[in-house]
């Protein structure tokens, strides 16, 4: 993998007018829940994600994880959630290179137009460790797959009815959308062409260089 990139992406797990005593204890399974991905900008391979509240505590576990499933040196680029330093620090030591991406939108516009995306004004790159990139700090691959994941599961959609009502439902929707997503047919920079049989690859199968078997 060239290059690593992650952010959250909120979902509303559970809720209730009146939260008892014992529902206050598991307060980490209601309310809002974030899904951290990490996607390779090469391969769009999926090797590391989590569901949980957008803490610290989360964040490490997050990086860790994505850590072990690494077996070289990586550029690491994510949005400013100040989580992600110490994260990517205990979990990656000094063997990453690692910056920051800040979006700067325009103001929504309102009105009818009021769901149409803000344009990028435009954008603030921080090295964080390393040597990264410049060119390559960026959210741009993992912030389409965040689109990937509200269009393929219900329960993003926006204004949704079909939210979860537990958290162990979302977390087995997720595991099941990226499941579908390594195996499946991916985007189309990443198909066969004609002289192929117009066969399309898994995520999993380019990256493991099998995604072609006449070359």
């Amino acid at each position: 993998m060239r290059s690593v990139a992650e952010c959250g992406q909120w979902l509303l797990a559970i809720t209730s007018a009146s939260v008892s005593g014992r529902a206050r204890l598991l307060a980490e399974n209601i309310g809002d829940q974030w899904t951290f991905v990490a996607i390779d900008a090469e391969t769009k391979l999926v090797p590391s994600y989590r569901v949980g509240k957008r803490t610290r505590d989360n964040a490490v576990a997050f990086m860790t994880d994505l850590s072990e499933r690494l077996s070289n040196r990586v550029q690491i680029s994510s949005d400013s959630l100040r989580s992600y330093v110490d994260a990517v620090e205990r979990a990656f030591g000094a063997d990453v290179d690692y910056g920051q991406i800040v979006k700067f939108y325009d103001a929504e516009p309102v009105g009818a137009g009021r769901y149409a995306p803000p344009r990028v004004a435009g954008v603030q790159r921080t090295v964080i460790a390393g040597a990264p990139e410049q060119a390559h700090i960026s959210t741009s691959f993992v912030e389409r797959q965040n689109l990937t994941m509200r269009m393929s599961m219900r329960r993003f959609t926006r204004l949704t009815n079909a939210f979860s009502k537990k958290l162990e439902n979302l977390q087995a929707a997720v595991a099941l959308h990226f499941r579908a997503l390594q195996s499946g047919p991916v985007a189309q920079d990443l198909a066969c062409d004609a002289s192929h049989g117009g066969e399309r690859e898994g995520s999993a199968m380019v990256a493991r260089g099998i995604g072609r078997p006449n070359e």
